[in-house]
């Protein structure tokens, strides 16, 4: 008789008031939004979002050649329409100034869509050591200003920032800052440094971090192909030098630069910001022993204007990691902050991108995942209004953005956690291609 009774309640043919339980309600923490795919997307490197809420979206595409080459999306939610512009050569910076989009291209910024009459590329002058904007995805606009990365005459890796001003109907370089990272201190040989990401600091200096290989001193007497290198994570900071007037003879020599060096395990930067009272601030893994970042943990510091780390903090992973890192910070009003990264499981045996909104405390208030593959990291967050767009790349090397060439994908969160009850991107095909 029980079990008839119970089969009739499973089948509705039973009163079931009589077996019902009140369940408390359960405290959503995490949530799971609608992840809006950027079709034929290589490479997702920068989201950028105009005052009117258009995105546009840097990255790469494979051409029909089998080479990298760029794409570049321009959204916009309020009408509904997607526009896919692609390039010879792969973006990795985003900006929106006067109105149009802008990437880079070569040693210039163009307008995503060309027809625009009013559109003016912004070109590197020719004075400059080449004739390519340098890799390091970062673009500042402040008014006329314009800070972008650029390669120098006499390094092959590193990158120089320059500071661009309006000059008419071209631009000029008003100040750069030294070849950030190109020789590391004294104890290192053979250094191959890149700049991963730099602020234009409050007092006219730039603060850069980057990594490096390089081969300790103390190996100086064997062969440069016998030497063993080491992985380095390093701060850069530089104050502003003027570049001489010879146009075709300047030199990225910082009047004041300071380095500070730090082996992999202990400093591995992935991306600095300016925080909410305009101080320079690093995030970074640390506490792994090994170059796939396999045990490390997400911490941030300020950075002093000699290169020190002030006031490391660890930073919250969601629940099931083991270890992750934090790809993009963007500081709020109250003293908190929005991350986003990867959280992964044991030796990245599972990885999630994700986004979280921590208190002044550093406390999580709420996380929300991109749930797309078993392995991907959120690289890039931006804030409009109430709304969060996060952009989610996929790669086995989840906590490495370096790697990643698989794919990305939008994704809309509210200010509250909480998944839009009207998205703006909406899955329906419009938004690919």
């Amino acid at each position: 008789m029980l079990a008839g009774t119970t089969l009739a309640a499973l089948f509705g043919c039973a009163e079931v008031d009589d077996i019902m339980v009140d369940r408390p309600a359960i405290d959503v923490v995490e949530s799971r939004c609608t992840t809006i795919e950027l079709v034929g997307l290589r490479r997702a490197d920068r989201l950028a979002v105009s005052e009117d809420g258009r995105i546009a979206l840097a990255g790469s595409r494979i051409d029909a050649d089998g080479f990298e080459a760029g794409r570049a999306f321009q959204l916009d939610p309020v009408v509904g329409t997607a526009r896919v512009f692609d390039s010879a050569r792969p973006h990795s910076v985003a900006t929106w100034l006067g109105g149009l989009a802008y990437v880079d291209a070569g040693g210039q910024l163009r307008p995503v869509d060309p027809e625009p009459l009013d559109g003016r590329p912004i070109t590197i002058p020719g004075g400059m050591p080449t004739n390519a904007i340098g890799k390091a995805s970062d673009i500042y606009v402040h008014g006329d200003s314009i800070w972008v990365s650029t390669r120098a005459r006499d390094a092959l890796r590193p990158r120089a920032i320059v500071r661009l001003g309006a000059d008419g109907g071209s631009t000029r370089v008003d100040a750069q800052y030294g070849t950030l990272g190109a020789r590391l201190d004294d104890d290192w040989l053979d250094a191959t440094p890149t700049v991963r990401s730099f602020v234009p600091g409050p007092d006219d200096r730039v603060y850069a971090v980057g990594r490096a290989r390089a081969a300790a001193i103390e190996h100086a007497a064997l062969r440069p192909g016998d030497r063993p290198r080491e992985d380095l994570g390093f701060v850069s900071v530089a104050r502003a030098t003027r570049p001489p007037i010879g146009r075709n003879d300047i030199a990225f020599r910082a009047l004041e630069h300071a380095i500070t060096i730090w082996q992999q395990p202990d400093f591995w930067p992935m991306r600095i910001v300016l925080d909410q009272d305009e101080r320079p601030t690093v995030f970074y893994i640390t506490g792994h022993s090994g170059q796939r970042i396999a045990a490390g943990h997400p911490h941030m510091a300020q950075v002093s204007a000699s290169g020190a780390l002030v006031g490391p903090r660890r930073l919250p992973l969601p629940a099931f990691a083991e270890h992750g890192g934090v790809q993009a910070a963007l500081p709020l009003a109250d003293g908190g902050w929005l991350i986003g990264g990867s959280a992964c499981r044991p030796g990245r045996s599972m990885c999630k991108g994700f986004v979280s909104r921590l208190d002044r405390d550093l406390q999580p208030l709420w996380t929300t995942f991109v749930v797309r593959e078993r392995a991907s990291a959120v690289v890039d967050l931006k804030r409009v209004d109430d709304r969060i767009y996060a952009l989610g790349v996929s790669s086995p090397y989840c906590c490495e953005y370096d790697t990643f060439r698989n794919g990305g994908w939008l994704v809309e969160v509210m200010d509250d956690g909480s998944c839009p009850a009207a998205p703006t991107l909406r899955a329906d095909g419009r938004w690919l291609r």
